[in-house]
């Protein structure tokens, strides 16, 4: 069984791997093409409040500073405000699942706000799961199923998608050998979107991201962490990058 478990992690890797680097497709044209600088700022609050569960609070801001739009005179900058939380139950040392809500606004100069309700449930698989020779390499890989009603701000009407996501993720301590009060580490981690319905608008579209970042473990309670994410978008053929 230990065998089978790690030949299905090792599978999955190598098909994330394949998805993830291969250039995405699009059927646009490249007049549309941009490259946008973002700037996201996160405080996330966990707390585990008995042996398997525990909770999960994140808020977090994020702007669109700068944007390499090619059409002239467009001003499509926007900032977003979004709080979540989430309950995480913890099966085993291998195997977490979670359910979490959020609700997103993001205002827009020229069109119209946009604000959206989230509910996901997903789970996350971590390999290998106890100390060993690549311990310092743990692999965390987590499947999400995510339902977003938005409702831009002068309208009745909402409208419902389907998201679902794969993200796969490791953190490397630098002077330490485990993630202990006092460790600095490199955080290396990529992500794929696939829209499970139609969709038209910009900011909810089909995308993958990439992202590597220094993190400081100051105590047991509190991390501080810097990320840099390459962010392409599929099916606008828009390349962002946040800081």
């Amino acid at each position: 069984m230990a065998r089978f478990d790690r030949c299905l992690m090792l599978l999955l890797a190598v098909v994330f791997s394949c998805g993830f680097f291969a250039q995405p497709a699009s059927a646009q044209s490249t007049d549309i093409e941009s490259e946008d600088t973002q700037l996201w700022l996160q405080y996330a609050y966990h707390d585990r409040f008995a042996e398997n569960w525990s909770v999960l609070i994140d808020s977090e801001y994020r702007n669109l500073w700068e944007s390499g739009s090619v059409d002239e005179g467009e001003d499509d900058d926007w900032d977003r405000f979004q709080i979540s939380s989430a309950f995480s139950y913890r099966k085993n040392s291998r195997l977490n699942f979670d359910l979490g809500t959020g609700v997103y606004y993001t205002t827009r100069p020229v069109d119209s706000d946009l604000l959206e309700f989230r509910t996901w449930e997903g789970a996350t698989v971590y390999w290998p799961d106890s100390r060993g020779r690549f311990r310092r390499f743990v692999l965390a890989q987590r499947f999400r199923l995510e339902q977003r009603f938005t409702r831009e701000t002068g309208t009745s009407s909402w409208d419902l998608d389907s998201r679902a996501r794969y993200k796969l993720s490791t953190a490397i301590a630098i002077n330490r050998k485990d993630l202990e009060p006092g460790a600095f580490y490199t955080s290396l981690g990529g992500e794929l979107f696939a829209d499970l319905g139609e969709d038209d608008s910009r900011l909810i579209t089909d995308r993958s991201r990439f992202s590597i970042g220094l993190g400081w473990l100051t105590t047991k309670q509190w991390t501080l962490e810097t990320l840099y994410t390459v962010q392409n978008n599929r099916d606008t053929a828009a390349s962002s990058r946040s800081r």
